[in-house]
């Protein structure tokens, strides 16, 4: 996190329908292989991330970055092929 002081919220499971089209498993869209969209997670924890926060989710789980109205952040997220 380079900028801004959202909150993300990580595990639980994604809702639908999703705001870009209907598919994948639970109830978002497949947009690359392992990548599914929705328009929001149910469930899971919540942390508050401020300048300098490094956050690891998992692979395959379900995650999403809250923000308030108006507020922008700026991060760098890496992703990286376990093969």
């Amino acid at each position: 996190m380079t900028n801004g002081l959202p909150v993300n919220q990580t595990g639980g499971r994604d809702c639908g329908p999703s705001r870009f089209g209907h598919g994948g498993d639970r109830g978002g869209k497949t947009t690359a292989p392992g990548e599914i969209r929705g328009e929001s997670i149910e469930g899971g924890e919540l942390y508050e991330l401020k300048e300098g926060s490094i956050l690891h989710v998992p692979p395959q789980t379900a995650h999403q970055v809250i923000l308030k109205a108006g507020q922008t952040i700026d991060y760098l997220a890496i992703k990286a092929d376990g093969k």
